[in-house]
C-alpha cells in the first residue's frame, strides 16, 4: 500500500507541475495576442497553407473588413479586382516554395466604403511554415490615420 500511495503522490505532483506549465503557456499566448491586438501596424497570420487565421484590429481598420470576412480566403474580396490575379499567383508561389522565406507585393485594396488603398504586403515564413504578414499603405485617396493605438 505505501508504494501505491507514493506513486499516486508522484502522479499528483506531476499533474500539478504540468497544469502550472499549461497555465503559464496559456498566459503567454494571451499576452502575445494582446500585443498583436495593440500593434498599430496592420498584421495577419496564416496557417501553413497560406489561409488567413488571424487579422489584428489595425488591419481590420485599414481594410474596412471584419475578422470573419478576412478568415481563410475571404481577404481576397477586399483586393482591387484588377490586382487579384497577380497577387494570388505571387502568394501561391510563396506559400508553396518553402525555400522562399520572404514575400513582398504591391497591390490595391478596395474598401467597402469605396476608398482605394495602395499597399505593400511584406510576409515571412515562420519555422512551422505558418506566415506572418504586415500590410503597409503606400498612398491612399481619402484615407484616414490608422496608426493609432487600439485599447
Amino acid at each position: 500500500m505505501p508504494e501505491s500511495r507514493s506513486i499516486a503522490l508522484q502522479l499528483a505532483q506531476r499533474f500539478v507541475e504540468y497544469k502550472d506549465k499549461i497555465e503559464d503557456i496559456a498566459a503567454q499566448v494571451r499576452r502575445h495576442k494582446r500585443i498583436l491586438d495593440l500593434c498599430p501596424v496592420p498584421m495577419f497570420l496564416t496557417d501553413e497553407h497560406g489561409k488567413c487565421v488571424y487579422v489584428n484590429p489595425a488591419k481590420l481598420k485599414l481594410t474596412g473588413g471584419t475578422l470573419d470576412e478576412m478568415q481563410y480566403d475571404g481577404w481576397q474580396s477586399f483586393v482591387y479586382p484588377d490586382d487579384l490575379e497577380a497577387l494570388l499567383t505571387a502568394w501561391i508561389q510563396f506559400v508553396q516554395d518553402h525555400n522562399q522565406h520572404t514575400f513582398s507585393h504591391r497591390y490595391r485594396y478596395l474598401r467597402p466604403d469605396g476608398v482605394e488603398l495602395e499597399v505593400v504586403t511584406e510576409a515571412r515564413m515562420l519555422d512551422d511554415q505558418s506566415i506572418v504578414g504586415f500590410v503597409l499603405p503606400t498612398k491612399c485617396s481619402g484615407c484616414f490615420d490608422f496608426f493609432t493605438v487600439h485599447g
